[in-house]
């Protein structure tokens, strides 16, 4: 049966498969799992794709599980065309569109709850895509993919994707262990050349590049072979140069910080134009900031770069209306719709978390369908979604994370420069980094060289999964089940390298007796220790326990009142869920009371929000980090302090006035928003979230006796914001509420809020054990999608 099966398959291909491909199809016919480690782009979703199909044939089920709901969104879409409407459904979450399909795209999450709950849509299952598995080390999520290995039926074979990782023989040897024999194909060739560069912009100019005393950008080859560029690297010389104490006269400083160097970052627009001079258009610019990626766009139009056609800007309007057709006039205006659609239909774009999805979802079409030329980008858009360029532009080569600012690791950035180059379109892609001093060019040029990060597992025992455990096995089953996880397997691997290590410190022929040096005594200690066996997860799993026992979920290895409510609440605050749900915190609540008071589970503050009129005017005299435009980022057409101009570079693609960028949910101001909620409605939320915060305060303080992690105290900021939704007022209404309450929030923030919130009031439709309160989250869920919020996902062609 597998051979003509295939054979159809590859002949409805336009390529043929590569050998990696080829290899994974092998171990697929032969009803082995796969583990396929492949560079971004390189077509690794083409053995997803084959799994899916030769399960079909079969007459069994296939489930395509994602980390991103715009991700599932975007395979639900593939999928439907490939194998029809009728057999593809979709699972996220707040979307559930013909879940007893064949074929069923969903996110990871969705399939791990319906393990746990022992779903009857399992059956007949024979196949899961776990697409992006690599997310398996991401520390809040994490876990949600080595329970998924674990606990489904020894019956299915599954398909792992995965970014590059320098450990994939490891994670193999553990899919091994528990999902059976498996494959683990590793490609670490591209399908299309990668060209690495770095932009720089000259002061003066070479009369060869345009001319005497002509500023200009220039793309210098940031490695040649396997080593740094030497181009690339005399800039660092000149940096260190520039930085050395001069002889008095030698050149005229400014304020005592040495000579101005002869080149600086290139501005955005000076970026783009060298990239449409090069033919290296469609690009994707990454920018680590919201803010930034929409100055970006506005800089550009003020600059007059125009990159469409009268029929590249129809096309473009026509996609855009059928995305925003749904959205209400208030909706679309507090959006700045018509600005918006100004930036897309001259083929530039921005893209990121902050947009609501109707307008994400109409960037990322128009930019697979060729129309856009440039999306300015935060990182998320380098996480699964397919958008391939030409060309991947990293305009600073650190960002901010949790530990403060840090340079790209090389996993980062083989992520992000991932998207360049086109299959079957472009002979190379192309990753340009712009220059600053702030990072030398070697250390970008080590980052580009260094082989992908080994991949390390974040699993650890929710309090979800640790009643599941509890209702679902006896107490040696459990700890079994936690022993086959990445996580143990690891633990365990890491403990037997130190005591071979150890063993070789420990005296033998010809070695000092152990108690002779301290080297040999803590080797000694360690061995004594790592003779007994230790189960990490285990000990994670007696800690949770012992918080679940005390606050009366368990008792002993049994469920307790409520152990079977959290056993099916899955949130990341699953045990306050629970509370909340035992106790008076919704009792007798309105529908959007009850979306109110659970927003605060689900929202978190963005961190470092600058509030609403600080520093200077967004689009203005602002450059891409906030700095001033003469320090290499600057938007608009003025002097540099050179006193060459630096806009548009003759004003040969300037059209129109001056762009005034938008600013989303930015409104006049009214005598007082007309939130619907009255004084009475607002004081009884403030009193039920009162209540969640003991709540939680009671839960924390068991959590820190038995050193678990403490679960996130309730953010009440949207609270106000979301009952207002609630209830029904408009979109530019609910936007100011936020704005009195906790400052600004980008529309697309409240968006995602709201839907994630729609998904977890939807769990407590069903699990509630007051009924009131159920019907009041049923009810709650009605009200809550609609508009914007209910705009988005699942493709229209599909209903």
């Amino acid at each position: 049966m597998s051979a003509p099966q295939r054979e159809r398959f590859i002949r409805g291909l336009r390529f043929e498969p590569d050998a990696y491909q080829i290899e994974a199809f092998d171990a697929v016919d032969e009803g082995r799992s796969v583990l396929v480690s492949a560079p971004t782009g390189s077509g690794k979703t083409l053995v997803a794709a084959y799994a899916v199909d030769r399960a079909l044939a079969g007459g069994g089920k296939a489930f395509y599980t994602t980390p991103l709901k715009a991700l599932s969104n975007q395979k639900f879409a593939e999928l439907a065309t490939e194998h029809g409407a009728d057999r593809v459904g979709l699972l996220t979450g707040d979307t559930a569109l013909r879940p007893s399909a064949p074929v069923v795209v969903m996110t990871t999450e969705v399939l791990r709850n319906m393990l746990l709950a022992g779903s009857d849509l399992l059956t007949g299952l024979r196949a899961v895509v776990l697409d992006e598995v690599h997310y398996l080390q991401d520390p809040y999520r994490g876990g949600v993919w080595e329970e998924v290995l674990v606990l489904c039926a020894p019956t299915v074979s599954f398909v792992c994707l995965s970014a590059t990782v320098s450990n994939a023989h490891e994670l193999g040897e553990w899919l091994t262990s528990v999902r059976g024999p498996t494959t683990v194909v590793v490609e670490r060739r591209r399908p299309v050349v990668l060209r690495h560069h770095l932009a720089v912009h000259r002061r003066r100019g070479d009369p060869a590049t345009g001319g005497p005393g002509q500023p200009t950008t220039e793309l210098l080859p940031l490695l040649s072979d396997t080593r740094p560029g030497g181009e690339a690297l005399r800039l660092d010389e000149a940096v260190r140069r520039a930085g050395r104490p001069e002889p008095a006269g030698r050149w005229r400083g400014s304020h005592g910080r040495g000579p101005r160097l002869p080149f600086r970052t290139p501005r955005r627009t000076e970026m783009v134009e060298e990239l449409e001079d090069q033919e290296l258009l469609p690009a994707i610019v990454f920018i680590f900031s919201r803010a930034a990626c929409d100055d970006a766009v506005g800089q550009c139009l003020r600059d007059g770069i125009r990159l469409t056609d009268h029929r590249h800007r129809a096309t473009i309007r026509s996609i855009a209306e059928a995305h925003v057709d749904s959205l209400s006039d208030d909706a679309l205006d507090v959006l700045s719709y018509t600005h918006w659609l100004e930036g897309l239909t001259s083929g530039i774009a921005a893209h990121h978390a902050g947009m609501v999805p109707a307008f994400r979802e109409t960037v990322e079409e128009c930019f697979a369908a060729g129309l856009l030329q440039v999306v300015f980008a935060t990182e998320t858009l380098s996480l699964g979604i397919n958008m391939p360029a030409r060309s991947v532009v990293i305009e600073r080569f650190d960002k901010y994370g949790s530990a403060g600012r840090a340079p790209l690791t090389s996993g980062e950035y083989a992520q992000l420069t991932g998207r360049a180059g086109r299959r079957g379109l472009d002979h190379e892609g192309h990753a340009v980094v712009l220059w600053t001093p702030d990072t030398p060019v070697a250390e970008m040029a080590r980052v580009a060289l260094a082989p992908p990060p080994d991949l390390r597992s974040a699993f650890r025992p929710t309090y979800n999964l640790a009643v599941n455990l509890v209702h679902r096995f006896d107490r040696p089953t459990a700890m079994s089940v936690l022993r086959r996880s990445f996580a143990q397997w690891q633990a365990d691997a890491a403990a037997e390298r130190r005591r071979s290590h150890d063993q070789d410190a420990l005296p033998g022929p010809g070695r000092p007796e152990p108690g002779s040096n301290a080297r040999g005594r803590r080797a000694s200690r360690r061995q004594a220790t790592a003779a007994v066996p230790r189960d990490v997860l285990a000990d994670h799993l007696g800690r949770r326990l012992a918080v679940l026992e005390e606050l009366g979920y368990v008792e002993g290895w049994h469920l307790g009142r409520h152990g079977m409510l959290l056993a099916r609440i899955y949130h990341e605050s699953d045990l306050l869920v629970a509370e909340a749900l035992t106790g008076d915190v919704l009792h007798q609540a309105e529908p959007s009371v009850v979306a109110g008071v659970l927003s605060s589970l689900v929202f978190e503050r963005r961190r470092a929000r600058r509030p609403v009129g600080e520093g200077t005017r967004r689009g203005h005299g602002s450059g891409a980090h906030g700095a001033p435009d003469g320090h290499g980022h600057g938007s608009g057409a003025h002097a540099s302090p050179d006193g060459q101009s630096h806009g548009a570079a003759a004003g040969h693609r300037r059209q129109g006035p001056p762009y005034d960028p938008p600013k989303p949910g930015r409104r006049p101001k009214k005598k007082g928003p007309s939130d619907r909620l009255g004084e009475g409605r607002r004081q009884e939320i403030a009193e039920r979230l009162a209540q969640l915060d003991l709540a939680a305060d009671r839960i924390r303080a068991v959590e820190e006796l038995h050193l678990v992690p403490r679960t996130r105290q309730p953010e009440p900021g949207l609270a106000g914001a979301v009952a207002s939704w609630g209830r029904g007022a408009s979109f530019g209404t609910v936007l100011e509420v936020a704005a009195r309450d906790i400052g600004e929030i980008a529309p697309g923030d409240f968006v995602r809020t709201v839907k994630q919130l729609v998904d977890l009031v939807g769990q407590v439709s069903l699990v509630a054990p007051d009924p009131a309160t159920a019907a009041a989250a049923d009810e709650a869920v009605r009200l809550l999608r609609r508009d914007v919020v209910a705009a988005g996902g699942a493709p229209d062609l599909l209903e």
